[in-house]
């Protein structure tokens, strides 16, 4: 339901209607008429891509499609950076990473995390950059502070853990301490000067506001979604389990097979750090998703490959000379493109509300208002495809004689109307009535 509702923010923007600061989802959404779930920087970049593929839905595909292949380029390069010896072990990270059931989750799904994520990596292999860096270490570091005010942009606090990296390389490798110390103040200063810009520009000012005194502080002291704080934990640990055990059982086979021993690096625990830093905030709220820790999930691949890279390196590097390995890969993966385009044609849930949006778009104009029910404007599945899918609003804040049509639960007296017969019969979970004028 959020990437339907992300996705109808996108295309509103794409379409004009709304602003960049104050982006627009649909009537009646909530305290306030524009849409503040989180900062606006995603939406932004769904509208470019609606501006530039259309507003079909198979916009979404290529958005997420895209965001998965910048995730495995930036890993690939990320591995290259801190392991140059091994290159060509590349896709042992990228592999861990996608059997991670928390990722295969949010990539179907097109949430805001896999976005964010893109920044808090490219952040972190900037911050890598700039400690190992003898010259322009703050160069590096200003671009990674940069990287962090596009993370926050995307989703808001949870972007901000990136601000660990510096101290963790130096915790992790036992030295450079001042160096670090320096790196951290300039991601501050960094952060400073943006935030000052922003507070500065009115439209942003008043847009973070919102996301941050209303939206935020609200969910935090009244959305609680798990009794126990620790829920977090438990996702992260389910979500690791399988590159988990596949690391031990590669882990214990190739030892025995190359006769070589696994060894803890200090790039592993710079990496586990970070993992853990951007996991351990969410148990100070009762505002929990899985979801939310998809953006350290590359940090964990890494760290997991790293540990079985000096054993299966000379297996690894044998399979990599035979054709007959390489070309079923590439075939695996035209397969696999090709099944997700077929598949992505039908629906695999919400059936019944997709084939009732489909009739009622097939039926009424785009920017049709509808007078509703205010329990059947809060049906977020029902109300975010009508917008996604017909650009149709429901509202119950009108009287019934300000719109010339009413949107009911399946069944439900409405004695304002005429029930629209053909169009109703056809309908699952709704009616649709004309509204009889005064």
């Amino acid at each position: 339901m959020d990437a339907v509702m992300y996705s109808s923010v996108g295309r509103n923007l794409s379409e004009g209607v709304g602003s960049f600061w104050f982006p627009y989802f649909t009537e009646a959404h909530m305290a306030t008429p524009s849409f503040h779930e989180n900062p606006p920087l995603g939406y932004g970049f769904m509208a470019l891509f609606y501006s530039i593929f259309g507003t079909g839905t198979h916009t979404e595909v290529i958005f997420t499609a895209t965001s998965f292949l910048i995730t495995v380029v930036l890993i690939v390069k990320f591995w290259r950076m801190i392991w140059p010896t091994n290159y060509k072990m590349a896709w042992l990270p990228v592999l861990l990473w996608v059997v991670n059931t928390g990722v295969q989750w949010s990539f179907q799904n097109n949430m805001m995390e896999n976005l964010m994520g893109i920044f808090v990596l490219g952040s972190t292999m900037a911050l890598y950059r700039a400690f190992k860096a003898d010259v322009r270490h703050l160069y590096w570091a200003v671009w990674g502070g940069f990287l962090i005010v596009c993370a926050f942009l995307i989703k808001g606090l949870p972007g901000l853990f990136v601000l660990a990296a510096p101290m963790a390389l130096a915790i992790a490798e036992g030295h450079s301490y001042k160096k670090a110390i320096i790196q951290s103040i300039t991601l501050v200063a960094v952060l400073a000067v943006a935030g000052t810009a922003l507070y500065l520009y009115e439209p942003a000012r008043e847009s973070l506001d919102i996301y941050l005194f209303e939206r935020t502080a609200n969910r935090l002291s009244d959305g609680a979604t798990t009794e126990s704080r620790y829920f977090i934990l438990r996702i992260l640990a389910e979500n690791l389990a399988i590159p988990g055990i596949l690391t031990l059982i590669a882990g214990l086979i190739f030892t025995r097979v190359n006769n070589e021993r696994m060894q803890w690096e200090p790039l592993i625990t710079f990496l586990t750090i970070m993992g853990i830093a951007g996991s351990l905030p969410f148990i100070a709220t009762f505002v929990q998703r899985g979801f939310y820790l998809v953006p350290v999930y590359p940090f964990f691949a890494l760290a997991f490959a790293s540990i079985l890279r000096p054993v299966i390196e000379k297996t690894t590097s044998k399979w990599r000379r035979r054709p007959v390995l390489q070309v079923s890969g590439w075939v695996l993966i035209v397969i696999g493109l090709g099944l997700t385009a077929y598949m992505s044609q039908f629906p695999d849930r919400d059936e019944e509300i997709i084939s009732d949006v489909k009739l009622i778009k097939d039926e009424f104009g785009p920017r049709t208002v509808m007078y509703t029910t205010g329990d059947l404007n809060q049906n977020w599945r029902l109300k975010s495809y009508l917008e996604r899918y017909a650009r149709i609003a429901m509202n119950d804040r009108l009287d019934p004689t300000e719109t010339e049509f009413a949107i009911l639960p399946k069944g439900a007296r409405f004695t304002q109307g005429d029930k629209l017969e053909n169009l109703s019969d056809k309908l699952k979970i709704v009616d649709v009535y004309s509204i009889r004028s005064n």
